[in-house]
């Protein structure tokens, strides 16, 4: 048995109504390729950007580096945890790396499981 379109039967649309469907789906289908493209623009990395909404996750350059602003805004660096994954040993130590950095105070980490913490500012020794 053939399923109908869950859209219904477009032809019995108005045009207008027509031709803003498809502007619509050509638009989803860019957007979607695009999507695909800047989750395969660095082949050779490990490091990947999961946006948790659906999409592919995004892949990063060699040894990025993550900022993760705290509060409202972007330019206030004092509320900045930075995250650099370091694959080619540029810090003289043997084997690859997660470095935190906290900016405009003290970095607190806290256990959450046997296997996960958290991190963040330190509000008494805030900059």
């Amino acid at each position: 048995m053939v399923k109908p379109d869950p859209r219904g039967d477009l032809a019995r649309l108005p045009k207008w109504t027509q031709d803003y469907i498809r502007s619509l789906v050509t638009l989803v289908d860019r957007q979607e390729a695009e999507i695909k493209k800047l989750s395969s623009e660095h082949p050779g990395s490990n490091l990947m950007l999961d946006g948790k909404v659906g999409y592919p996750a995004v892949s990063l350059p060699p040894n990025a580096t993550v900022q993760f602003y705290l509060g409202e805004d972007r330019d206030d660096y004092h509320n900045l945890i930075e995250v650099h994954h370091n694959r080619n040993h540029a810090s003289g130590r043997a084997g690859t790396s997660l470095e935190v950095t906290a900016y405009g105070g003290h970095l607190l980490v806290l256990p959450r499981v046997a296997n996960g913490i958290a991190l963040r500012l330190d509000e008494k020794t805030k900059f």
